[in-house]
């Protein structure tokens, strides 16, 4: 009996898929080797006996005993080299039949070697737009169709998206890919010829379908006027694929059809459009029994047509209308615009005379909604990057990357992690490790579920100086903090002294600074990490004197006339410089320090009490104050103020008894107006004079309700930093 000893993992082959043979060498084991065997490896090696025909009969003899051949030759030792599938027999008769094989290389024995399946041209596993399949009812192959978009389950799960009226509604459930050559596209014979499959196993399985209304409802023609069916659509998903399936975004040309590779030639599908087509618009179509063929859209591009099942039942399908060429077989095609998918082909009628092609295609518009989650597969191109990294960057910087049109995210991955980061206008920006040494990313561009090919970046980082946070405080014991690498040794200079510290596993450090007097400091700080010193990162620290208080005007008061205010004091720091603003300007700074001028400036001397003079009383109107102390050059925050002051109050005129006219007067001739009356005495007005007091009084009334306005005004443009 022939002895079937598996091959070692330490041997190689390779299989050649175009022929019966393989043949590589093998690699040495790990094991030392033995005297003997020494001799063995450095003896010249010797001619195998594989012969030059293919072993035909050999294969033929396994076949017939059962094992499921896979490849045939010699490993790198002359040793004959069976593979076959998972799915071969065993027993007797097929160790008599490798036994056999190896006899006729020479051999004792031979080395088996077990595979999943038996392997095929990748070019016939690459799954694209427009190619045909057969649909199984049962285990028998019954209709024609073709694919229209590669797509993707709510699960995430590769999918295809045909014609619902594919699946003779559910009866038919399996689906498997037809030899591209022998379809009519390619040969011009009938659409129902090329029933011959590619070798490749069962494609997938019909999950959801619809064809016209729900349910797989009819059109209800028995009504004068018939109501389309606003749920009329024709869509199938084709689910549970292969695993040998690589679905593609893709549409065939079908230019390479005779080579049986319809993913040599395609166009790519970078989007989908839900939108209506322009009547006019150029539309292209691909399927198994006319190929790719384009035309027009029709006037009709949003509507309702008739399609009907074999059995002559009519269907509802909601869709658009051109005259791009299709026939039967093509069913389920992709039919797109560009490099944007829109639908699939539904149904139609052929040319007749100067009657053009109707096609009827159901839109994704309207296909989508009845298959909720599931959308169609985009291809993205590559990301690529803009940021340069020819040379070594610190940690923590930014990359910027470029992302196709169609992408919305960009995947980063690492050697440890992933993330995801949005794109916007077409860029995407992240920040790199702050750990020295050499990096890799591997950037991927998605949409939804599509994603483009897999970049993968080198590149090298340095230590890059830490991150300090500017300070600005009132408070004497001030904190430094900011970020480094974890782990590392943190040094700051500050004010002449130099205090560390180490940053902790969160990349975070802090530093406590006691009795800081008023002023503004320059701090630097560096790292330290695995014996690399960063260069200094640099911050402001600022310790502000504490905001004026106590000030006499009262925020929001309006003051009558004769108690406007003629000063303002509060308290402050002794030593500081009061500055005091009125109106926007600084009255503090007008009067050279005289006390008795409007704007004495007021140095906080005695009981931190200061008071700046406005010289007078302020006369009627709205005012805004702010006031600020300083210390050492160091301004405190402002302190806002805004008040009123009210109009004088008028008193009316008060009525004048008329005086006697006189001795001597003629009482008999009136007197002439500004003259003397009889007797020579002038006669005073009388009375009140309505028409003259009216417009001050109107007036005072007015200027007190634009003063409490401006007051509602002030308050809301100077905030609420009041004195207490």
């Amino acid at each position: 009996m022939t002895q079937r000893r598996p091959i070692a993992l330490g041997a190689a082959i390779t299989i050649g898929f175009g022929s019966l043979f393989i043949s590589a060498p093998a690699f040495a084991d790990d094991e030392t080797p033995t005297t003997d065997q020494q001799e063995v490896l450095e003896a010249p090696a010797e001619e195998t006996s594989v012969p030059e025909e293919a072993p035909d009969e050999a294969a033929e003899a396994l076949e017939d005993a059962g094992v499921e051949v896979v490849a045939l030759g010699v490993d790198g030792d002359g040793v004959p080299v069976v593979v076959q599938t998972e799915g071969s027999e065993t027993g007797a008769e097929v160790d008599a039949a490798i036994e056999a094989y190896a006899a006729q290389l020479g051999a004792p024995s031979a080395n088996v070697q077990t595979v999943s399946s038996a392997p095929v041209a990748y070019a016939a596993t690459d799954v694209v737009g427009g190619a045909g399949y057969l649909a199984f009812e049962g285990e028998e192959g019954v209709s024609f169709c073709s694919i229209g978009f590669s797509a993707w389950s709510p699960e995430g799960e590769p999918a295809l998206l045909s014609a619902g009226h594919c699946t003779d509604d559910g009866a038919y459930s399996g689906t498997a890919l037809v030899k591209p050559s022998v379809q009519p596209a390619v040969t011009g014979d009938l659409p129902g010829t090329g029933n011959e499959q590619n070798g490749t196993g069962m494609l997938g399985e019909f999950g959801f379908s619809q064809f016209g209304g729900t349910n797989n409802s009819d059109a209800d023609l028995s009504v004068s006027e018939p109501v389309p069916d606003p749920e009329g659509t024709d869509v199938s998903i084709i689910e549970n694929i292969g695993s040998q399936f690589d679905l593609r975004p893709e549409i065939t040309d079908w230019s390479t059809a005779e080579d049986d590779d319809l993913a040599a030639k395609t166009i790519a599908i970078k989007s989908v459009k839900t939108t209506d087509p322009t009547e006019g618009s150029a539309v292209s179509k691909s399927g198994r029994t006319t190929g790719y063929t384009s035309g027009t859209v029709g006037a009709l591009v949003d509507g309702w047509s008739i399609i009907t099942t074999p059995d002559g039942d009519p269907r509802w399908v909601r869709g658009f209308q051109s005259d791009v060429l299709a026939a039967p077989g093509d069913s389920g095609g992709a039919v797109f615009q560009g490099n944007s998918a829109i639908g699939v082909i539904s149904g139609g009628s052929p040319a007749s005379g100067d009657i053009p092609q109707f096609t009827w295609t159901a839109s994704l518009k309207h296909i989508l909604p009845h298959i909720p989650g599931y959308e169609v597969a985009l291809d993205i191109d590559e990301p690529t990057v803009d940021t340069d990294l020819s040379e070594a960057i610190d940690g923590g910087s930014e990359i910027v990357v470029s992302a196709p049109s169609n992408a919305t995210r960009l995947s980063v991955g690492t050697q440890n992690s992933g993330d995801s980061v949005p794109v916007e206008n077409g860029k995407a920006t992240f920040k790199v490790s702050d750990i020295p040494g050499q990096h890799t990313l591997y950037l991927t561009a998605t949409n939804s579920l599509s994603h483009s090919e897999t970049v993968e970046v080198d590149f090298t980082v340095q230590l890059g100086a830490p991150k300090v946070k500017d300070v600005d405080t009132t408070d004497s014991d001030v904190t430094l903090t900011g970020t480094g690498v974890a782990g590392a040794d943190i040094t700051a200079e500050f004010n002449g002294d130099t205090f560390t510290a180490m940053v902790g596993q969160d990349s975070k450090w802090e530093i406590e600074l006691s009795d800081v007097e008023i002023g503004e400091y320059d701090v630097s700080v560096r790292q330290e990490f695995e014996g690399n010193t960063s260069d200094a990162a640099t911050g402001k620290v600022i310790v502000r004197p504490t905001p004026v208080t106590d000030l006499s005007i009262e925020n929001g008061t309006t003051y009558e006339a004769e108690k406007a205010p003629s000063e303002l004091s509060g308290r402050g720091l002794n030593g500081a410089d009061v500055t005091v603003l009125l109106n926007g300007e600084d009255i503090t700074a007008q009067a050279g320090g005289a006390s008795d001028n409007i704007g004495a400036l007021a140095v906080a001397v005695e009981d931190e009490a200061w008071t700046a003079s406005f010289g007078a009383q302020l006369g009627a109107g709205s005012y805004a104050l702010e006031v600020t102390q300083a210390v050492n050059g160091i301004s405190s925050a402002p302190v806002s103020i805004v008040f009123n002051v009210a109009v004088p109050t008028v008193d009316p005129v008060a009525p004048v008894t008329p005086t006697d006219p006189g001795a001597g007067a003629d009482p008999t001739q009136p007197a002439a107006p500004g003259d003397a009356g009889a007797g020579g005495a002038d006669l005073p007005v009388t009375g009140f004079d309505a028409g003259l007091m009216l417009p001050l009084g109107l007036s005072a009334l007015a200027m007190l309700i634009i003063g409490g306005a401006a007051i509602l005004v002030a308050q809301r443009r100077f905030g609420t930093n009041h004195s207490e």
